[in-house]
Formats: C-alpha cells, structure tokens, sequence
C-alpha cells in the first residue's frame, strides 16, 4: 500500500480520487475510502462538540434533542466505518492465508506420496513372473506365486481335496 491517500474527504462528505486506483486493490481502496469516511466523521463530531454550550466547563442551556441525535447518528457512522475496516482487514488476511496454504498445498501433496513396492526383489515360484497385481499364497509360504499361479494352484488344491478327502489319523 502506498503511503500518500488515494481518495480525499471535503468536508461535506464527498469523496473523491487523487491518485490512480490501479496501484491498490479493491479491498485496500475500500479500507482507505472507509478511513477517510471516518476522519471526516470524527472532525464533524469534534466540531459538534466544540459548539456545545458547555463545553468550556459553563452550562449556559441545556443541549437539544437534535443535536444530541446528530452527535449519536455520527458516533453510529464511525463505530460502522471501523466495523467496516475491521471486516475489509479480516476478508483480505483470510485471502493471504488462503493463497498461502494454497501455495503449499502442491509441496505436501509431493512429500505424501508414497514410494511404490519394488516387486522386481521377488518372483513368483512357479512362472518366475516379477510383476502381479496380487500375491498369493503357494506351498513355498504366502507371497510365493503371482495372481494367476496363485488362482491356479488353489483350484488345483481344491479339486484334489474334492477327490481324495483327508483321511484321519488313527492313533
């Protein structure tokens, strides 16, 4: 953000561009419009209190309805600008933090990645194939013949079963 003001306050509230608004974005322009809304508003009320009877320390007349209504509306506008800034601070923080986690988002998706088994270390006993899907379990141990000769050998084993069922052990 630059350090002149883009917009300038007149005293009868306009609000007007001094320099060009492509230096800022919208959200600081916004911030800085909301700024000099409530300088302008805090000089008004200032004002206001300069002229109230008594402010010098005599109460010559009581202070009017209407002017204490204009004193409240003034202290209700500048109490809505710093609302105002304060969300405007809160959107544009938010967007940082945003764009930040973002950034990093890519960076701890690569450090997650897993590393892929090395099937290569391995064969299957039977076919001495070193990429499978799936492992499976032969008469050499688990993990001992690919998906295929794996599938095979359990309908093998399973038809022998079927033909010659175990026999018990007489003791």
């Amino acid at each position: 953000m630059s350090a002149s003001p883009l917009l300038a306050c007149s005293p009868g509230g306009s609000v007007k561009f001094i320099a060009s608004p492509e230096t800022m974005s919208l959200n600081a322009l916004l911030q800085n419009e909301s700024f000099q809304q409530l300088r302008a508003k805090a000089d008004h009320l200032a004002r206001l209190a300069d002229d109230f009877p008594g402010y010098n320390g005599i109460l010559s007349n009581p202070i009017a309805d209407g002017e204490l209504d204009g004193v409240l509306r003034l202290s209700g506008n500048i109490v809505n600008s710093l609302d105002k800034i304060v969300l405007l601070r809160n959107q544009l923080q938010n967007a940082e933090h945003q764009a930040i986690s973002q950034a990093l988002e890519p960076a701890r998706h690569v450090r997650m990645k897993r590393v892929p088994k090395k099937t290569g270390l391995h064969a299957c006993h039977k076919c001495d194939r070193t990429d499978t899907p799936k492992w499976r379990a032969g008469p050499h141990g688990p993990r001992s013949l690919c998906n295929v000769c794996g599938l095979l050998n359990a309908k093998r084993e399973k038809r022998h079963m079927s033909r010659c069922p175990p026999r018990p052990i007489d003791t």
